[in-house]
């Protein structure tokens, strides 16, 4: 059998199909369509260029606004940082270093994927690319470096090479220079902001990490605030304006008051407000606090006790003959000097006005007494000791210093209950080496090293709480130096490892301040 393949010859009764053509409207319509579409294509185009560099613009100005974000959060926490806050400050900083670098990536592969038309915008887009992609490399080289330079400076440093600066510059002109190409209007404003540290900063801004049982009036600048440690409450200026330099250092108390030598005279400055009380014959009398609520007024030979609101109580007192105008004063006694002064060979005693008795105080050397409500401390000649008088009974009791230690001074600081006493060492060895603050129970002899060169200043009304200064032993001094912190205030108390800090900013110069009961 065989077989045929193809046709062949056939015969096909249908008859064979017509081809179709287009309308010929239809084919002159397609050819104005893209010849319209050939003179519109440049117009499009430009239309395009501008939304690409409108959006390129948005881009940059958000880049801007994260680098804005950054530094006021570092500005706002700068001026509280205090003792102890560099681990929290340390973890601020690496904290916004990862989330503006990788804030600044996706925004440079955005860039990077976006078509941009015409050449100025894809030149701005490259330049802005290169400079973020620079920037968030820095940012995650500051990363490692934050734990370096922190605690060894206070101020936050820009966390770009002069190289990238550069880049950043040259994206800037570039971008500036797009848009005046392209006649579009600038446009600064962005809303993005970095949010990754917001809980640190919230903490960093609290007055302590924890409340503190402590009242505090600052002076700083030419007004007096009143801070509550416990609530992180203040009542500013509280006696009006001071036109001229007020007092700082350690300020003495009269119950809330506040006993100042100001403008040539004294005045009680109460601290509920609203004005400075001026106390009689001011100009040539002489005040200083009891530790018990009221205040001592020495006047032509005599003495007299004062309350709180500067009014007398009791009658005048004279002094003994051969005694001294007192040079410091507890609620019993007055610590002065028997007979002519002569510091080659002074004679230190406790006067008690009340009963005439005079009591010598050994071991007598030119220097400063430091009192509380019924005790006197002073350092012994050889700065080996420090001495310690009950004025109820008026015997000295001997302190020594931590072996290997020599007193640093300044003056010991005393609890207003007498059971605390904190002061400076130094080590014999290294006598040019930073002083170490040292406390000492005198209920149990007992004495416990801060580890901290912070001095200290002050005791809480309860005698719980220290206050000391973390730039030195002077408050009367600038605090804002470069080597300086701008909340220098910090505070211990029994149990605590460590100093932690009291984040009020005092960055007007010298301060006083006293702890209110």
């Amino acid at each position: 059998m065989t077989e045929t393949l193809g046709w062949g010859d056939v015969d096909v009764d249908e008859e064979p199909r017509r081809r179709r053509r287009l309308p010929g409207v239809l084919i002159w319509a397609v050819i104005a369509a893209v010849v319209a579409g050939i003179a519109l294509w440049p117009t499009a185009k430009d239309s395009l260029a501008d939304r690409a560099a409108a959006w390129l613009q948005q881009q940059w100005n958000a880049a801007q606004a994260y680098d804005s974000s950054r530094t006021d959060i570092e500005l706002s926490v700068s001026q509280q940082v205090a003792a102890g806050d560099e681990p929290m400050l340390i973890r601020m900083v690496q904290a916004l270093d990862r989330e503006q670098a990788a804030r600044l990536t996706k925004l440079a592969a955005a860039v990077d994927g976006r078509r941009l038309w015409v050449p100025i915008v894809e030149s701005a887009g490259k330049a802005v690319r290169r400079a973020l992609l620079a920037e968030a490399h820095d940012l995650r080289a500051d990363v490692n470096e934050a734990p370096v330079q922190l605690p060894t400076n206070p101020f936050f440093e820009n966390p770009y090479t002069p190289q990238t600066q550069q880049l950043v510059q040259r994206a800037s002109a570039l971008t500036q220079r797009m848009l005046h190409s392209r006649h579009l209007k600038p446009h600064t404003r962005s809303s993005a902001s970095l949010t990754s540290a917001a809980e640190m900063v919230a903490d960093l801004k609290r007055v302590t990490e924890a409340p503190v049982d402590m009242r505090l009036a600052v002076m700083n600048g030419s007004q007096l605030d009143v801070w509550d440690l416990r609530t992180g409450h203040v009542r500013r200026n509280v006696i009006g304006y001071l036109r001229v330099n007020p007092p700082t250092g350690v300020l003495p108390l009269a119950g809330t008051s506040l006993l100042a030598q100001f403008e040539g005279g004294w005045q009680l400055w109460p601290t509920s407000g609203p004005r400075p009380i001026v106390l009689p014959g001011s100009l040539d009398a002489y005040y200083q606090p009891d530790y018990d609520g009221g205040f001592w007024r020495s006047y032509q030979g005599r003495i007299r006790r004062y309350d709180a609101t500067g009014h007398p109580v009791g009658p005048w007192r004279d002094y003994p003959a051969g005694v001294e105008t007192s040079s410091a004063a507890t609620s019993d006694a007055i610590v002065t000097n028997l007979g002519a002064e002569d510091f080659n060979n002074p004679h230190p005693v406790l006067w008690y006005p009340e009963t005439g008795r005079i009591v010598a105080l050994p071991d007598p050397c030119p220097g400063d007494f430091v009192t509380a409500r019924t005790t006197v401390a002073y350092t012994s000649c050889d700065q080996a000791r420090v001495m310690v008088v009950d004025t109820r009974t008026g015997r000295p009791r001997p302190l020594r210093l931590p072996r290997g230690t020599t007193f640093a001074g300044p003056d010991p600081v005393l609890s207003p209950d007498g059971t605390k006493m904190a002061l400076e060492v130094r080590r014999r060895d290294n006598p040019d080496g930073p002083p170490t603050t040292v406390v000492y129970d005198l209920t149990k002899s007992s004495v416990t090293p801060l580890g901290t060169s912070a001095a200290p200043l002050t005791w809480s009304a309860d005698s719980s709480v220290l206050l000391l200064d973390g730039n030195g032993d002077d408050p009367a001094a600038p605090t804002s130096s470069a080597s300086s912190t701008y909340s220098p205030l910090a505070y211990w108390k029994p149990g605590m490892k460590e100093i932690a800090g009291i984040r009020i900013p005092l960055s007007d110069g010298s301060f006083g301040v006293a702890a209110l009961p």
